[in-house]
């Protein structure tokens, strides 16, 4: 019953946070939303910001369990980074709303604990990323870059598409958003694959 009440706020504050944002949502919108008391909310989290980094803690594990699976299942680097390239184009593009608040609340640091805290989570799937691309320069798969600028490089061109969606919709010629994401995640993914092999792969993808 506990479990069921925690779960129903964490739903309820991922549709609040992505529609209205991290300051724009109060713990009373929160209550109200999961159909419970004030009260409910701080027993289960003790306040809306770590409300936020549960939803990220629990999203990044998500990610986190993928990438660990392609590690010990495949041998290929190239192939891992294909799924990794998949994995975060289809959860970033899928809960893009939350994903647009997270980044405002790293970008903005108004709140210094919980930003430091988001970028920790984060970061631990960075540094899982970081460890498959340096072995794949070292068993010659990849070319000696710079490997810190190269997931730069990823999640920013995700990343910039998503925070402009307004341009990005301009540019892609689609009337709606409800037009542009199905065939942008297609793209996308073609596209991060393709950086893979023309910057990264030492042996370039036969067309």
């Amino acid at each position: 019953m506990a479990t069921d009440k925690r779960e129903q706020l964490l739903t309820a504050a991922e549709e609040l946070f992505g529609e209205k944002g991290f300051e724009g949502t109060s713990t009373r919108m929160l209550a109200q939303k999961a159909h419970m008391n004030v009260a409910m909310v701080s027993y289960y989290f003790g306040s809306k910001e770590k409300m936020f980094e549960e939803l990220v803690r629990r999203k990044t594990e998500k990610t986190g369990i993928v990438i660990d699976r392609a590690e010990e299942e495949m041998k290929n680097p190239v192939e891992k980074m294909e799924v990794i390239i998949d994995v975060f184009v289809e959860n970033i593009m899928t809960y893009r709303r939350f994903h647009r608040i997270m980044w405002r609340e790293l970008t903005l640091d108004q709140r210094p604990e919980l930003n430091e805290k988001i970028g920790e989570l984060l970061f631990q799937n960075k540094r899982k990323i970081y460890k498959i691309i340096e072995q794949g320069i070292k068993s010659g798969y990849f070319r000696k870059v710079d490997i810190d600028l190269s997931i730069t490089s990823i999640f920013g061109t995700i990343n910039s598409l998503l925070i402009s969606e307004k341009l990005t919709l301009r540019m892609s010629g689609k009337k709606n958003v409800n037009q542009l994401y199905p065939s942008l995640l297609v793209r996308l993914k073609a596209y991060l694959k393709d950086w893979l092999y023309v910057y990264l792969s030492v042996k370039r993808k036969v067309r």
